[in-house]
């Protein structure tokens, strides 16, 4: 897998980003993303050795748009991954205003610097801001770096809409625990099918606002004791 950064980050032929599509089908997108994130931020010690920004240059879309589809879907696909991955670790980074200091941060900042810019818009990838580095990318002269931005803010938005799933699945578990009432027993008062309720259980559907509150309230009424 070092390997490979280094001839991406190095010479980009053909070649390597056809063993980066092999690497990928063997391991996995996210284990190979994890992978190159630890290998290159215990290369990356000397600040011009910018391995992993290197890399990253070489899986943008001016470098591989002659590639076969599947190819240059998994440069991209391998980007954003790599680039995510360790994003959360690192402090959101202060607003980029201009296009010159849009090009500055990315010919000569390295990875810390790129994530908290991931950062910065992961907190709300519908935001202001995240629309506007798309627009700074392109004024900034980096042709397909805007078409790279707008795949992170979908992919953050793809990721903030299954993590809310996974709360709203949590929240409606926790609720039929405490009711006492089995899974079944639960979907019955509610007015719905078993094979309903389970979804919303596991998140493959999320209920509406208004069945939300339902849930809550007969949730309420069965654990608390009626007045006499």
């Amino acid at each position: 897998m070092v390997a490979n950064m280094f001839a991406i980050a190095a010479w980009r032929d053909p070649e390597d980003y056809a063993d980066l599509l092999l690497l990928s089908d063997r391991h996995g997108l996210h284990r190979l993303a994890l992978v190159q994130h630890h290998l290159s931020s215990r290369i990356e010690g000397d600040r011009r050795l910018l391995l992993g920004s290197r890399f990253c240059h070489g899986l943008a879309p001016t470098h591989y748009g002659d590639l076969a589809e599947d190819l240059a879907t998994t440069c991209a696909r391998v980007g954003m991954r790599f680039m995510l991955a360790g994003a959360h670790e690192v402090e959101p980074g202060p607003d980029i205003e201009t296009p010159e200091e849009f090009l500055r941060h990315y010919l000569d900042d390295g990875l810390p610097e790129w994530r908290a810019q991931i950062a910065r818009y992961a907190e709300d990838p519908w935001s202001p801001y995240a629309r506007r580095l798309n627009e700074l990318a392109e004024q900034a002269g980096l042709p397909g770096l805007d078409i790279t931005i707008g795949r992170f803010m979908a992919e953050m938005r793809e990721h903030t809409e299954s993590r809310d799933r996974e709360m709203v699945a949590r929240e409606i578990r926790r609720l039929v625990t405490e009711s006492g009432l089995s899974q079944r027993d639960f979907a019955t008062r509610l007015g719905t099918s078993p094979s309903r309720m389970s979804s919303y259980c596991t998140g493959q559907v999320t209920p509406s606002a208004a069945l939300l509150l339902r849930i809550r309230r007969l949730a309420r009424a069965v654990t608390q004791p009626r007045p006499d």
